[in-house]
Parts: structure tokens; sequence; C-alpha cells
């Protein structure tokens, strides 16, 4: 599934998107952002990380994204591209 075109752009230009680009002012938009669709955004992705990480069952999506890039920051951007 493509990215919707204001994700790509967030993640392209944060600062077009975000007053201070930041990770909370980043969850803030993407919050609000799956709120406008309803939940159809983020559908399945905090399931996706917690079998990605083996463990996790009790925290949001991101403090499992937060987790992630502690263990391996590599790997995490790798996964954003």
């Amino acid at each position: 599934m493509p990215m919707p075109p204001a994700i790509e752009g967030l993640m392209t230009r944060p600062g077009m998107f975000l007053s201070e680009p930041s990770y909370d002012t980043t969850v803030a938009f993407i919050c609000g952002y799956d709120a406008a669709l309803m939940g159809g955004l983020l559908f399945g992705f905090r399931e996706w990380m917690i079998t990605r990480l083996e463990r996790g069952n009790n925290l949001a999506w991101p403090a499992l994204v937060e987790l992630a890039v502690k263990e391996d920051p590599v790997t995490a951007a790798s996964v954003a591209e």
C-alpha cells in the first residue's frame, strides 16, 4: 500500500507539516491523520510492531516505535523507507 501524500511529505519535508519537527509532534500529526481516516492509516501497525519486536503487547504504537529505534536504529530507519 502506498503512503498517503501527507505522510510522504512529512517524511521528506517535516518542517512543512510541523511547526517544530520532533518525535512528539510527528506522533501527534500521525495520530490526527489516523483519526481523520477513522483508524484506517494505522490499522494493524501496532500488531505488526508487536510481532516484529516479539514483545510490547502492553504498549501503544509510539512506544513500540521508540523501543524499535533504541534496539536497532539502522533497521528502524530502513523500515521507514
